[in-house]
């Protein structure tokens, strides 16, 4: 705090400046050392503050330096409620954009595909899957159509062909057996069992069935009980299909010649075949036999052909189509609200098949979304897809940016600000637009279609 004695000092001598200046009123014409001397006489007896004109002029000086102390004391005090308020707000300020930034940082979508916590779709939805192992050859078949292999044999003018088989898994009434086949074309005959002991036979040909006949009660053995099917032709005419050593049908064809033979299944089922033997009746010698143990196992084509197919597996998400004009999603909830801003970007490569779209979705529901596309051949296409039709599709958009495995992977980006979005492949700009208001962006989709394997190496969603 300050000395009051040095206060006292500037009372004293603000009242001898207004002595000075009060006295030489009166006596102007005194000279300057007689009236300074005059003044200190005054001030000696100041000091008892017993002469009334002294006093007021003290009294009056007092009372301005303490208002002038009053306002110093509240300019420090406002200056200090100034600063503080300044800093108040400054931190109310860091705190709403530290606040802001935790919101949005809160919002960010980082998916580098190390594992499946995101809880991504995982499928293995195939088509068939045919394996020669364990001495059968295992057609297992998941979707509603047949599928047959089969190998050409020079066939003799009477011969007979032999099947044992049996149906190993299945919940539906589905056709398994033998399948005689025309070189050039997938006309047939097929002499087919069902579980519940009931047999099959039709002509296919041109497309369509042109005969079938069912035998109404069941002859073959039911469930997974072994069956032999035996059908002998003769002259390309006629035949007679035999199931355990019955007859179930003969009859005549015509325009069919076939000239390879193989096994056939339909239907969401499994079916080891055991055993094929293709006999010449002319002299009874087998021309051709497999028990799937041996050297003749290797003339067959067992194969996997998938419908859909998804996996997170060393960083990446696969997803693997197999269905022209067909696409699947790996899908997860994200919700971009009307006005909101962002980056989306994906890297991702073409790892296998045909060439097809793939890409991101951004999707209300199943029936309205955006498509960002790109093909392993470089192009790309925007498109909008409203309740049953595509509302808006952009023209392909050539970039000369390839995908391939050991290539570099594709950066896709989507740009939204302030109801507006721009696709990026690679910076290079495919499309921009208005986005519909209406349209609800509720869920983040990776997508695959036609006949293709693609990965997804890493997803981010910044919001802006």
């Amino acid at each position: 705090m300050k000395d009051k004695s040095q206060d006292e000092e500037k009372i004293l001598a603000e009242i001898r400046r207004r002595v000075i200046e009060h006295d030489s009123s009166h006596q102007e014409k005194e000279d300057q050392k007689s009236l300074h001397d005059a003044n200190l006489q005054a001030l000696d007896e100041m000091s008892s503050l017993n002469k009334k004109d002294i006093a007021l002029i003290a009294n009056q000086v007092r009372k301005e330096f303490a208002q002038q102390a009053s306002k110093r004391n509240g300019k420090i005090v406002l200056a200090a409620l100034v600063g503080a308020a300044m800093i108040a707000v400054g931190g109310i300020g860091l705190w709403v954009q530290r606040t802001n930034q935790q919101a949005l940082e809160a919002r960010r979508f980082s998916e580098p595909f190390d594992d499946n916590r995101q809880n991504w779709g995982i499928f293995n939805d195939i088509k068939y899957d045919r394996q020669i192992t364990d001495g059968s050859y295992v057609f297992k078949v998941e979707d509603e159509q047949c599928y047959w292999d089969k190998i050409p044999i020079a066939l003799p003018t009477h011969y007979a062909v032999e099947l044992i088989s049996a149906r190993k898994t299945g919940e539906k009434k589905a056709e398994y057996g033998i399948a005689l086949v025309a070189e050039t074309s997938n006309n047939m005959l097929a002499f087919s069992l069902y579980p519940d002991g009931e047999t099959m036979y039709g002509h296919y040909r041109n497309d369509v069935w042109e005969k079938t006949s069912a035998w109404s009660t069941p002859i073959a053995n039911p469930g997974p009980n072994a069956n032999t099917q035996l059908v002998e032709v003769k002259d390309n005419r006629s035949f007679k299909y035999s199931v355990n050593g019955l007859l179930v049908w003969e009859d005549t064809f015509s325009r069919t010649v076939p000239t390879r033979v193989g096994m056939r299944s339909c239907d969401n089922q499994t079916v080891e075949f055991q055993r094929l033997r293709v006999i010449n009746l002319a002299n009874n010698q087998t021309i051709f036999e497999d028990d799937f143990g041996g050297a003749s196992s290797k003339k067959w084509n067992p194969r996997k052909e998938v419908a859909k197919v998804s996996k997170i597996e060393n960083g990446s998400y696969y997803l693997e189509t197999n269905t022209t004009n067909y696409c699947e999603s790996g899908t997860r909830f994200y919700q971009i609200k009307p006005g909101e801003e962002c980056d989306i970007v994906l890297k991702m490569h073409h790892v296998k098949g045909e060439t097809g779209a793939f890409g991101l979705k951004l999707m209300q529901d199943a029936t309205n979304f955006l498509t960002f596309g790109y093909k392993n051949n470089g192009k790309a296409q925007f498109a909008m897809y409203q309740v049953d039709k595509y509302t808006y599709l952009g023209n392909e958009k050539p970039t000369d940016i390839l995908s391939a495995p050991g290539k570099p992977n594709i950066t896709l980006k989507v740009e939204i600000r302030k109801g507006t979005c721009q696709y990026f492949i690679n910076d290079i700009l495919i499309d921009a637009f208005e986005l519909n208001p209406d349209l609800k962006l509720n869920q983040v989709a990776l997508n695959c279609c036609g006949v293709q394997q693609v990965a997804f190496d890493d997803l981010q969603i910044i919001p802006k």
